[in-house]
């Protein structure tokens, strides 16, 4: 399969073997998001009450068409916009960053590889 990665940075994936191979980013998916604000919540300890909100994606803008062959690594909010508006595309991707993922970290605790992605 070919990847295409359509995240704002490269991301590198690496397999069990310890071979990686690093795909720069060709464009942006992105989810955009309308923000509501639904009410005010008081806070013990503040004077103000604080703003409290609703975030509902709408859309995804720059995620190609479906290609035979090739797979796209979009960003995981970009995944999340894809299953709530019921999309059913088996060719997008995120990397899977969580804890119990084994995404390789630097000394700082920066992921510099992933070694799985999460699918749709």
């Amino acid at each position: 399969m070919i990847v295409h990665n359509y995240t704002q940075h490269a991301v590198t994936i690496r397999d069990r073997e310890g071979n990686k191979i690093t795909h720069p980013s060709l464009g942006l998916a992105e989810a955009r998001e309308i923000t509501e604000e639904v009410g005010l919540i008081h806070i013990d300890g503040l004077g103000e009450p604080i703003v409290t909100i609703r975030k509902s994606v709408v859309d995804v803008a720059g995620l190609p068409e479906p290609v035979n062959g090739v797979v796209y690594i979009v960003a995981g909010i970009v995944l999340s916009a894809l299953r709530e508006q019921g999309s059913t595309r088996t060719d997008v991707f995120g990397p899977a960053t969580g804890p119990a993922d084994g995404a390789i970290r630097d000394d700082k605790g920066h992921i510099v590889a992933v070694t799985k992605l999460v699918a749709l």
